[in-house]
């Protein structure tokens, strides 16, 4: 197999808890750089079809979809999770109990397609 990668930003407003849209393209998410400065709270997601009407992305047991985060580090992301996804906004903290952000966040998005060598 081989891969390429993609990374795409996303940012966190001051003192708002849902980033704008970011779009990996025809890659899937496999990850994602903290910044250093990271008011605590899980990540969450908002997905779309055609980048224009969002939805909070839920596993299939019925669960808001979360990834654990720390400030400063690097987290994965299950890519079979994200796979096909393109339009995304990330959110700190759950859909129910968003969680401000105490200044400008900028994420990076680690996202790979891949394809098979011949």
């Amino acid at each position: 197999m081989s891969a390429s990668k993609n990374i795409a930003s996303a940012v966190i407003a001051n003192g708002a808890s849902l980033s704008g849209v970011f779009s990996v393209g025809s890659a899937t998410v496999c990850g994602v750089l903290m910044p250093a400065a990271w008011t605590a709270a899980v990540l969450t997601f908002q997905v779309s079809l055609d980048g224009i009407t969002f939805e909070d992305l839920y596993d299939s047991s019925g669960l808001e979809y979360s990834v654990t985060v720390q400030a400063g580090q690097y987290a994965a992301i299950n890519a079979s999770d994200m796979y096909g996804l393109q339009f995304l906004k990330v959110r700190s903290g759950l859909g129910g109990a968003a969680q401000n952000q105490g200044g400008a966040r900028t994420l990076q998005f680690n996202a790979v397609k891949l394809g098979v060598m011949r």
